[in-house]
């Protein structure tokens, strides 16, 4: 399968519910990680992945890959959710909440929740997926990670939703 079409996801879409009620087709290929903080997004409406100037080591968000049938129309509407234009204008605009960008995923593998509790993963050959980042640029999400590290998620992992995602999987 094509990079471009595999897709990281560490907010609600996690959810299957949540992807059958926006239609859209996404299938699991395995969980991953990402380097980044997991922060609640502007007006605490979904969380959003922020990459700050610093290097954060060992900061890694947990979500999952997903392969994205019919790309090119269904991208618009990923990018919608994620008040991403570039599908719209071409480029990523100054004043998106969240900007897609190539970067680098490691997928893991863990044989259950209480194992990854305790880090007790394997790492796997980092790939190179989409993935939504947070656009420091954008004023609001700016003052909201720099001014308070209570909009922080703890633990950089939304769990709800992967948790559902996980019981999906195993079942």
């Amino acid at each position: 399968m094509p990079i471009s079409n595999l897709i990281f996801l560490s907010n609600e879409l996690m959810d299957a519910r949540v992807r059958n009620d926006m239609r859209l087709p996404l299938h699991f290929v395995t969980f991953a990680i990402i380097e980044a903080r997991l922060y609640s997004n502007v007006r605490n409406e979904g969380v959003v992945n922020v990459r700050l100037e610093r290097k954060y080591h060992g900061e890694v968000t947990y979500g999952a890959l997903f392969h994205l049938e019919d790309f090119h129309f269904h991208i618009r509407q990923l990018d919608a959710f994620h008040m991403c234009s570039l599908s719209a204008l071409g480029r990523n605009h100054d004043l998106d909440t969240q900007h897609r960008i190539t970067a680098e995923v490691t997928p893991i593998t863990f044989p259950s929740i209480d194992a990854l509790e305790r880090l007790q993963y394997e790492e796997k050959k980092v790939t190179h997926a989409i993935a939504y980042i947070g656009n420091l640029k954008h004023p609001k999400l700016s003052r909201r990670i720099r001014n308070t590290k209570s909009k922080k998620i703890r633990d950089n992992i939304l769990t709800e939703p992967f948790l559902h995602l996980h019981r999906e999987v195993t079942s």
